[in-house]
């Protein structure tokens, strides 16, 4: 029988058991584990107020302070709304840019791609399809199936 307080192993058996819950050590075992017990319980409720009444003081100032920005006029919600909608359409914009940009190089790299495998088009053509769609010389594009993009290889 293994004792979790002393960490010790006991005889299994009845006269073994008692023998060592009525001994010196596993009693002062068993009240440290208590007094711990008691403390740990103690730190817990101060902890718990303690975050309490942070709460409560950081919502009378939330509070405090949109009362004030209703008097200024600042809080008020249609001004709240617009700015909310002002964000999510500037949000969307950037969005809408950066795919139009995210299917034109996709474009171009499916063009140079086709026309690398199809083995009739020349160099010059291959040339054009890269020059076209950015300033830098793209000579070779490469496709992962795991992102779903392509890579290019560029060369000066």
């Amino acid at each position: 029988y293994w004792c979790e307080l002393c960490k010790c192993w006991v005889r299994d058996s009845l006269q073994g058991r008692a023998l060592h819950e009525n001994g010196p050590k596993h009693k002062e075992n068993v009240e440290r584990k208590l007094k711990d017990a008691k403390i740990n319980a103690e730190r817990q409720e101060r902890q718990e107020a303690h975050a309490k009444a942070s709460l409560c003081k950081i919502e009378s100032l939330a509070r405090k302070q949109y009362e004030q920005d209703l008097k200024s006029g600042l809080g008020s919600s249609n001004q709240v709304v617009q700015q909310q909608q002002q964000l999510t359409l500037k949000q969307r914009e950037t969005r809408e840019e950066l795919e139009k940009a995210d299917v034109e190089i996709k474009r171009a790299a499916e063009q140079q791609y086709r026309i690398s495998q199809s083995g009739s088009a020349t160099a010059s053509e291959a040339a054009n399809v890269s020059s076209s769609s950015s300033s830098s010389q793209i000579r070779d594009w490469a496709y992962d199936p795991h992102s779903g993009y392509y890579f290019s290889k560029q060369y000066s």
